[in-house]
C-alpha cells in the first residue's frame, strides 16, 4: 500500500474522510426516506428538496473538511515573505492549494538542508578556530558540563576522562567564580591565578554565553599562561628586596659614623662640618628610598591581604599626629565629613595610604594647610575623599603622578623618593579598588579612593 501512495499511509486522514462520507451517506438515506413519505404525490418537489438538502450537507461537510487546510495556508502565507522574488511569482500562478503546500514543503526542505549545512560548517570553523588558539579554552553549559574544549586545555589540565569542569580544575576560588558566572551572570577575570596541580600562573577570562533571548546557556573560559612573566616579576621584586635589604647594613654604618662626627663637630673645621651634615642628610634620603623599595616589593609579592573593618577617624587622627611630629613647623586643620566611620581593608596598608597622601599634603602646601576628609558609601562600595589646599599639580604631571620614581617638577624643590604615590596605587589595586586625582595649579589636590565593602 505504501508503494501505491508513494509514502506513508495517512491513516488518520483516511479515517476522518471515511467518517465524513459515512455521515454523508446516512444523511442521503434519511433524506430519501423523508421525501418518499411526505413528497410522493409531487415528484418534482421531491427531486428539488433532495438536491437542495444534499447540496447543503455537502457544503457544510466540505467547510469542516477544509478548516485544517485553511490554517495550513494561513501559515504558508506568512512564510511567503521569506521566498525569493522568482519563487513568489511562481507561487502566485499556482491555484491548486495542495500544489502550494507541496511547493512550500519543498522550499522548507531545501532551507533545512541549507541551514544544517551552514551549522555544520560553522561548527567546523569554530572547532578550527578554537583548536588554533594556543591558550587553553573550555566551553561549559549551565551545569558545568564541558561541551567543547581545545587540545591545549586537554593537555594542560589532563581532562580527557572528565566531563565536569569542577572535577578537572579542582580549585575552590576558580570553581566559585565559574559558579557565580553561570548562575548569576557575574563575569569576573582572575588575574595571576595559581593552579597548584600544573604549578603555573594564569590570567583567566570568564564570560557568559547567551541565546537570542538573552538567557545564559553556558560560559567560556580562556586561560592565558603568564607563568614566565610572573616568575620574571618575582625575580625582579626579589632582587630589589634583597639589594635594599643588603644595603641597609652599610647605610646604617654610614649614618652612625656621620652622627659620631657630628657629635665631635666642635673639633672639626667649618668646611668638614658642612660635609658631615650632607653625609647625614643623604644617608637619610637613601634610607627612606630603600625602605620605600622594600615596602613596594612586599606589597607586590604578597598575593593575599588581611582585611577587617576599622574606624577611619581613629586611623586618620593617629596618622595626623605622626605627620605633625615629622613636620613640627606646620600645622594643619582637618575637617571631617564622615557619613559612616567603618572601612573594610588591610588596616596596616590603608594606614600607609593615608600616611603617604597626608604627608604629601604637608610637603606640597603653605603654612595654612586645610585638609578635608570625607567617607561615604553606595551599596557595596566605599568612597574616601581627601582634599587639600596645597600647591596643586599641573595636567602634564597629573597623568604620570603614580609612576615609580616620578617627581613633580615645580618651582619648589622638595626632597622625596618618588615612590609614595606608586605605593599608594599598588595598595589600592591589591584591595581591588581605584584611586583618582583631581588637581590644578594653586587650587589644591583631591584624591578619590574607591574600595569594596565587606560582603
Amino acid at each position: 500500500m505504501n508503494s501505491f501512495f508513494k509514502g506513508p499511509f495517512p491513516l488518520n486522514y483516511f479515517i476522518q474522510s471515511l467518517r465524513s462520507r459515512i455521515f454523508y451517506i446516512s444523511i442521503t438515506a434519511a433524506t430519501i426516506v423523508i421525501i418518499d413519505r411526505y413528497f410522493i404525490e409531487n415528484p418534482y418537489s421531491a427531486i428539488f428538496w433532495s438536491i437542495m438538502t444534499l447540496w447543503l450537507c455537502s457544503a457544510i461537510l466540505t467547510l469542516f473538511r477544509t478548516r485544517p487546510l485553511s490554517r495550513i495556508l494561513a501559515r504558508l502565507e506568512k512564510m511567503k515573505i521569506n521566498l525569493a522574488h522568482s519563487d513568489q511569482i511562481e507561487l502566485l500562478y499556482r491555484k491548486n492549494e495542495w500544489d502550494i503546500v507541496n511547493f512550500m514543503l519543498d522550499y522548507v526542505d531545501r532551507e533545512i538542508i541549507s541551514q544544517k549545512s551552514k551549522i555544520q560548517n560553522q561548527e567546523i570553523k569554530e572547532n578550527h578556530i578554537i583548536a588554533s588558539v594556543s591558550s587553553p579554552i573550555v566551553v561549559i553549559d549551565n551545569f558545568q558540563n564541558i561541551t567543547q574544549s581545545n587540545e591545549a586545555f586537554k593537555i594542560q589540565f589532563e581532562s580527557s576522562n572528565e566531563t565536569k569542569l569542577w572535577k578537572v580544575l579542582r580549585e575552590v576560588e576558580l570553581n566559585e567564580a565559574v559558579d557565580k558566572l553561570v548562575k548569576k551572570g557575574i563575569e569576573n577575570n582572575l588575574i595571576g591565578f595559581f593552579h597548584k596541580e600544573s604549578n603555573r600562573y594564569f590570567d583567566i577570562r570568564l564570560s557568559t554565553l547567551k541565546d537570542l533571548r538573552g538567557d545564559t546557556i553556558g560560559a567560556v573560559a580562556v586561560f592565558y599562561d603568564v607563568t614566565h612573566g610572573k616568575l620574571t616579576e618575582k625575580m625582579r621584586v626579589d632582587f630589589v628586596a634583597n639589594v635594599s635589604h643588603e644595603i641597609r647594613t652599610p647605610l646604617t654604618s654610614i649614618k652612625g659614623y656621620s652622627q659620631l662626627l657630628q657629635a665631635h663637630a666642635h673639633d672639626l673645621p667649618e668646611s668638614l662640618k658642612v660635609l658631615t651634615q650632607k653625609i647625614d642628610s643623604n644617608s637619610d634620603k637613601l634610607k627612606d628610598l630603600f625602605e620605600s623599595l622594600l615596602r613596594l616589593s612586599k606589597i607586590e609579592t604578597n598575593d593575599k591581604i588581611d582585611k577587617e573593618c576599622f574606624s577611619l577617624r581613629n586611623m586618620v587622627l593617629k596618622v595626623k599626629s605622626d605627620i605633625e611630629a615629622k613636620h613640627p613647623k606646620k600645622v594643619a586643620n582637618f575637617n571631617f565629613e564622615l557619613k559612616e566611620d567603618s572601612i573594610f581593608g588591610d588596616k596596616r596598608l590603608i594606614e600607609q595610604v593615608l600616611s603617604n597622601l597626608i604627608d604629601n599634603s604637608f610637603k606640597y602646601s603653605h603654612d595654612n594647610l586645610v585638609i578635608d576628609l570625607s567617607l561615604s558609601s553606595n551599596g557595596s562600595t566605599s568612597y574616601i575623599k581627601l582634599k587639600d589646599n596645597g600647591f596643586g599639580i599641573s595636567s602634564e604631571n597629573k597623568d604620570r603622578i603614580f609612576e615609580r620614581f616620578y617627581r613633580v617638577q615645580g618651582e619648589t624643590h622638595i626632597e622625596g623618593s618618588g615612590l609614595g604615590l606608586s605605593i599608594v596605587k599598588h595598595i589600592i589595586n591589591k584591595h581591588e579598588g581605584k584611586i583618582e586625582i583631581e588637581s590644578e595649579l594653586k587650587q589644591g589636590t583631591q584624591f578619590l579612593i574607591t574600595l569594596p565593602k565587606a560582603n
